[in-house]
């Protein structure tokens, strides 16, 4: 994650910006869990193991488009279907 915008956030809005950061570090260490034969499960195993990681995806999105307001960036909201 490019550290110069977490620190422009920080400066503005530190809530938000660990907010982001511990978020990412979660991700990351969801994704290091997941095994390595997780294409060889089954459909149904893959979707109960990927849920959570797809769950905390969506939280960093949804923090980093907070993370935009802060600086004043201008975002436009993508439909995005979590099913």
């Amino acid at each position: 994650m490019n550290q110069d915008i977490i620190n422009e956030i920080k400066n503005r809005q530190a809530d938000v910006a660990d907010k982001i950061t511990a978020q990412f570090k979660r991700l990351l260490r969801d994704v290091k869990k997941l095994p390595n034969s997780l294409s060889n499960e089954s459909l149904k195993k893959r979707q109960k193991r990927l849920a959570p990681v797809q769950k905390n995806i969506v939280k960093l999105l949804e923090l980093l488009y907070a993370g935009s307001e802060v600086l004043g960036i201008p975002l436009k909201a993508l439909p995005v279907s979590t099913s």
